[in-house]
């Protein structure tokens, strides 16, 4: 499976959380209404799918959802 359908996937089950019908990788957490309860959730899914701990703060401190993906990715 390529990176960029996991992309893909990842930003539906985000924009999920979210409440956004749609995200794009240039979007960031807090451009899209996120807020700490979000960032919360988001830890949680995202740990889950990269199989290591994702931190509110590796959320809170990515520019943009892409951002976010390649480091959890490295």
């Amino acid at each position: 499976m390529s990176q960029h359908i996991v992309s893909d996937e990842l930003l539906a089950r985000c924009a999920d959380i979210l409440g956004t019908e749609e995200l794009s990788l240039d979007d960031d957490f807090f451009g899209v209404g996120g807020n700490s309860l979000d960032a919360v959730e988001l830890s949680g899914l995202l740990s889950k799918e990269f199989g290591r701990e994702v931190t509110v703060d590796d959320i809170l401190q990515s520019g943009s959802f892409d951002e976010l993906f390649r480091s959890l990715r490295a």
